[in-house]
């Protein structure tokens, strides 16, 4: 079979890393595969069967409709998209992956009205136009049916931990420190939904009453705001001041190793079409904090996990204060049927 796949978003967090370790599993079982993205990116994946094709079409750009390679897609037997945004003219069979319909479920956090709608329209087309529909979790399969009322099948395919992971799970944990000092960890960007200025108001709040973990946050920080400018000022204070350590993306690795050694890991979001962190986090052996919201009770519940009300600053410091979050002890039989085979 001969199976073209849109790689253009495969050096983004979230859709990418999904596609980057869907593709690190599918890449060497004998069939014929069409790579389309960024060809620096695409190089360093495995396979034998491989054809890499340029293409740098933005996401949800008019290039999707005129400039993306049609005619050698249309040679394939199938296209698959990691995300909802089909470019126009493709006439083999199309599988497309929807991960979260966050813009419909909290529209305010696209501020355009023009934004919201292009999103909404191509979800829709994404559906229109596809045989199947590839999703992760039940909590998104049954926003797919509420809001798009999709005619083709959905596959509900689980987030799972790493063959890298799972064969370095050792090392990790027995490498150094990344710090010499105690910290808690953040992994996330700052869009609204991820609701990182509710825990930047609590951290602050247990530092004044002598919380002593200094907080590391991993990944983008650009256009981080909050409604107070005063929390902002005391941010970029302790930034400044070393309490408050941002790092920018790092790769897989330097964040394992950054996880192995947390003393807790929090994830505040006010949605996710998953959440994978937690997930790796608990497999290393630490705790984790998660704010209380439907996907996570999906996910995680049957895990040693402290939930928390994610719209309540004063619960999140509390828990940071009085450090109670469950801690687990071993790799149970229940976090093992995690592991991708």
């Amino acid at each position: 079979m001969k199976i073209a796949v849109d790689c253009r978003m495969i050096q983004n967090s979230g859709i990418g890393r999904v596609l980057y370790e869907t593709l690190l599993y599918l890449l060497d079982n004998g069939d014929e595969w069409i790579l389309i993205g960024n060809p620096e990116f695409i190089k360093q994946l495995p396979g034998k069967r491989n054809t890499i094709v340029a293409s740098h079409a933005p996401a949800f750009h008019p290039r999707e409709f005129v400039g993306f390679p049609r005619r050698i897609i249309n040679s394939a037997d199938v296209f698959f998209t990691p995300n909802y945004n089909i470019p126009g003219g493709i006439r083999v069979p199309i599988v497309a992956s929807i991960l979260d319909l966050v813009y419909f479920d909290l529209p305010e956090i696209v501020r355009s009205p023009v934004g919201r709608w292009i999103r909404r329209y191509f979800a829709r087309r994404a559906v229109r136009l596809s045989r199947e529909i590839i999703t992760i979790s039940e909590f998104t399969r049954e926003r797919i049916e509420y809001y798009l009322k999709p005619g083709v099948p959905i596959h509900v395919c689980y987030l799972g931990i790493t063959r890298e992971l799972r064969n370095q799970r050792a090392d990790f944990l027995r490498g150094p420190r990344p710090y010499d000092f105690p910290y808690i960890l953040y992994i996330g960007n700052v869009k609204r939904h991820k609701n990182l200025h509710v825990l930047l108001e609590a951290y602050l709040t247990a530092r004044k009453n002598d919380f002593n973990c200094k907080l590391v946050i991993v990944g983008k920080m650009e256009g981080l705001r909050t409604r107070d400018a005063g929390i902002m000022r005391e941010f970029a204070q302790l930034e400044k001041q070393g309490d408050i350590i941002t790092s920018g993306y790092v790769p897989d690795n330097e964040l394992y190793q950054l996880m192995a050694h947390t003393e807790v890991l929090i994830q505040p979001s006010l949605y996710e079409g998953f959440g994978l962190p937690p997930l790796e986090a608990l497999y290393l052996g630490r705790p984790v904090v998660l704010s209380d919201i439907p996907i996570f009770r999906e996910v995680y519940s049957d895990l040693p996990v402290t939930f928390f009300d994610p719209l309540s600053v004063r619960q999140l410091s509390a828990i940071l204060e009085n450090h109670s979050w469950e801690t687990p002890t071993s790799i149970d039989t229940t976090l093992k049927s995690r592991e991708l085979d």
